[in-house]
């Protein structure tokens, strides 16, 4: 028995060290989150060694302080966590480094381009007016999030972000059918092209 019990120990010595240990090929010390189900919560360990938390507020849906946190998406190579929070009415998008802590609130699921160095956000929300309509593009660098591109638009919105390549974006704008009943409608494909 003793000798199962050391085996485990040395065992978890060797594999369960410090997550924010360096773990990549080229020494780098990287972040890493867990979630406490217990707590409803969000531990997040940054590699510069910092630690910070998200945790759900209020119980039920009738809160008006509701505020709940999942993981929407996790982009392991840049080192950046995508985090999905829901208020009592609406929600929103956190994009966190997991290298320092930076964070941005972006409104919109981030479409990542294709050498993952940048997100793109395009985002309709005519009806309500809680978030912006439009479409930005963060760059994901090591002290980012950094917005290279924003655009507003007060008349319609965007959706469905589509990387061409690095550098072009394409999204469909959306205006109100202002004949129905305030219905949204597709009215074409817009490419935007930006440095």
């Amino acid at each position: 028995m003793k000798y199962i019990l050391w085996s485990l120990a040395l065992f978890c010595l060797v594999s369960c060290g410090d997550r924010s240990q360096p773990n990549s090929s080229n020494g780098e010390n990287r972040g890493s989150y867990s979630l406490d189900e217990e707590k409803n919560c969000i531990n997040l360990l940054y590699a510069n060694g910092a630690k910070d938390s998200r945790c759900d507020i209020g119980e039920t849906e009738e809160e008006a302080n509701l505020e709940t946190y999942d993981v929407f998406k996790y982009f392991e190579e840049q080192q950046y966590l995508v985090l999905q929070v829901g208020y009592y009415e609406g929600g929103d998008f956190q994009l966190i480094n997991l290298r320092d802590g930076n964070s941005k609130w972006i409104g919109a699921a981030p479409v990542l381009s294709p050498k993952g160095t940048k997100v793109a956000l395009a985002q309709t929300d005519l009806v309500a007016g809680y978030i912006y309509n439009g479409f930005r593009v963060y760059e994901l660098g090591k002290g980012g999030p950094t917005l290279l591109q924003e655009i507003t638009f007060p008349e319609w919105g965007a959706q469905n972000a589509q990387w061409v390549d690095d550098e072009t974006v394409t999204f469909d704008i959306i205006a109100m059918d202002f004949v129905g009943d305030a219905d949204l409608y597709k009215l074409r494909d817009t490419t935007i092209r930006f440095k």
